[in-house]
């Protein structure tokens, strides 16, 4: 018979774990087990299985349990139970052909089916289980630590992204007369209004027209045109109503005194450039502890414009929403944001 791996390591030509050795067998450590406790009882005469044995091996066989009897004894399994099995050639999955036996226990291995009857078998279920195993540990380890440095973290992102679906401000306000410009305060057309009313509502929305584009020529030609006094006063509270605003609506407001306007970008991006005179408020951290006094504190008696780079605008939303709950109102959100600016102004 050709030398096998067990012949190598009998004439120590490879190394093993051996726990026990004699004249006629050897028993090591498997280097796969199956479970906490497995062994293999090997005898060193040179026989493919136990198939080949014969009348004359029958006191090697029984020298055979009786070491397996002793190893039981040295590893604590022989009162909680033990499998002592051997493969015999390909279908009961027999990979070495030198004649072995797998001394199996140390938990509890089923029945006469489980995949223990089979240690390939019950190895590759071994690792895939412990692979799993592994792989939710590490899956929870980690979502853990994701969860804790996120809590932490004053730029913590949201686990749910929020959906943020505000009204738009009308298309069709009522400015009523400024000496200069012809804009001033913005309020909502009463729709019960009698036709008088209406036929003055829509006069005033045709002079808000020609405003918004008188605006818009002072405005590329650098004119500051909230130095310009207001004939009437244009601002009235609503304590937490947050509308989105167009381009248009936008400019309208940068005429106005009664304006905070808030860059809610990251500082980089503010640091490169901004809208008139906005302060920063970066809506990354509109949660934080060191936000939140500046939220607290801006003047209640003037509109709140936020924008940011554009899109959804989810960062000036943010802000918004801190400003909401702290009583604010109206807060406009421009969504055209820094992009649409960049490219209209």
């Amino acid at each position: 018979m050709e030398r096998s791996l067990f012949t190598k390591i009998i004439d120590r030509e490879i190394p093993a774990t051996i726990e026990y050795e004699d004249d006629t067998v050897i028993a090591i450590r498997d280097v796969d087990p199956v479970a906490p406790v497995h062994l293999l009882i090997i005898p060193k005469k040179p026989l493919r299985s136990i198939q080949e044995m014969g009348p004359e091996d029958h006191v090697l066989m029984g020298h055979v349990v009786h070491v397996a009897q002793q190893l039981a004894e040295k590893f604590n399994i022989s009162h909680t139970g033990y499998r002592l099995l051997t493969n015999v050639n390909a279908d009961a999955g027999q990979t070495v052909f030198h004649t072995h036996f797998h001394l199996i226990g140390g938990e509890a291995l089923g029945g006469l089916r489980s995949t223990t009857l089979s240690p390939v078998h019950k190895s590759h279920a071994h690792r895939s289980h412990a692979f799993w195993r592994d792989l939710a540990v590490f899956l929870v380890a980690a979502i853990g630590l994701a969860y804790g440095y996120n809590e932490l973290n004053p730029k913590r992102i949201a686990w749910m992204r929020p959906e943020y679906k505000f009204d738009t401000l009308s298309t069709a306000p009522i400015i009523y007369p400024r000496d200069t410009l012809g804009l001033n305060g913005i309020a909502t057309l009463d729709s019960a209004a009698d036709r008088s009313t209406r036929q003055a509502s829509l006069d005033s929305i045709k002079r808000a027209t020609d405003s918004t584009k008188r605006a818009k020529e002072l405005l590329t030609k650098g004119v500051d045109t909230t130095k310009m006094a207001p004939s009437a006063p244009c601002f009235t509270a609503e304590s937490g109503v947050i509308k989105e605003i167009s381009y248009d609506q936008f400019i309208t407001f940068l005429t106005k005194e009664c304006v905070i306007l808030i860059d809610a970008r990251i500082p980089e991006s503010y640091a490169k450039g901004r809208i008139r005179n906005a302060i920063n408020i970066d809506g990354t951290m509109a949660e934080s502890p060191e936000v939140i006094p500046r939220l607290a504190y801006l003047a209640r008696d003037k509109f709140i414009i936020i924008y940011c780079d554009g899109g959804e605008c989810e960062l000036s939303h943010r802000v918004a929403a801190v400003l909401k709950n702290f009583g604010y109102g109206p807060i406009y959100v421009y969504k055209g944001g820094w992009a649409e600016w960049s490219k209209k102004k």
